[in-house]
């Protein structure tokens, strides 16, 4: 895989094709877990924690030593994220509310 390359795409299924060690820096902004948006509207995903929350473990073998991930997540669901981040072995070093 081509390095300093931004990459688009369904993160459950590009993330399978990284190699270990291989992330620097991952942005997220996944579904919130919540239903809806503030319209209203339903998201794939977005009340299924398993199709959400699942990707953490594979993203912290994918992730180099010492790099970071942003990742938004609604209020009400923090803790679901947060269980889920620990399980993956990653750690909260800042929160921006």
């Amino acid at each position: 895989m081509q390095l300093n390359t931004i990459i688009n795409g369904d993160f459950a299924e590009v993330l399978h094709q990284l190699p270990e060690g291989m992330i620097h820096l991952f942005v997220t902004d996944p579904p919130y877990l919540v239903n809806r948006d503030r319209s209203g509207r339903q998201f794939r995903n977005d009340n299924t924690p398993d199709g959400v929350l699942t990707v953490f473990e594979p993203l912290a073998l994918a992730m180099k030593d010492h790099s970071y991930a942003i990742c938004f997540a609604e209020q009400c669901a923090l803790s679901q994220f947060t269980h889920a981040w620990d399980r993956a072995g990653l750690r909260i070093v800042s929160q921006i509310v």
